[in-house]
């Protein structure tokens, strides 16, 4: 982990969680939601003694889906095919995912403890965000007698 010191600030140097903080922040705030997380993540430290930018991107990796169904019409009839994705979309869907969540999510006021009450919810695996990706599989496996559709 690499830190950088920035206006007497320490930055966390990861690409996947300055995409999280830009897909957060509304009109520009992103000190607003850099604190939050930044101090989200100072709290999971003490909690559970990991290095908490490596299990932010543990749990991330945890909730990305690794394929994604597509519509296709054929005469009248529509299609859902399954369609694997690249590492690089995997990780902005499972990002999308989880902000989704966390805007959503109406238990706290404070962006801080949104995020922390959903990252404590994914390490015990009740996050709503593991039956997003099992109804999507659940999906992909009964559409898949149609993935000879699939053009790539």
């Amino acid at each position: 982990m690499e830190l950088r010191k920035i206006n007497n600030k320490y930055l966390y140097n990861s690409i996947l969680i300055k995409k999280f903080v830009n897909g957060l922040a509304k009109a520009g705030k992103v000190q607003i939601v850099e604190r939050a997380l930044f101090k989200t993540l100072a709290n999971l430290k003490f909690k559970t003694y990991l290095n908490p930018l490596v299990l932010f991107l543990f749990l991330l990796n945890e909730i990305k889906p690794c394929i994604i169904l597509k519509s296709l019409r054929l005469g009248s009839v529509v299609y859902q095919i399954p369609m694997p994705l690249s590492l690089r979309k995997q990780f902005s869907k499972s990002i999308k995912l989880f902000i989704n969540i966390i805007k959503i999510s109406k238990q706290a006021e404070c962006l801080d403890v949104k995020i922390e009450n959903e990252l404590t919810l994914l390490l015990k695996g009740r996050s709503s965000l593991y039956k997003t990706n099992f109804a999507l599989y659940q999906t992909a496996s009964n559409a898949r007698a149609f993935a000879h559709y699939r053009w790539d």
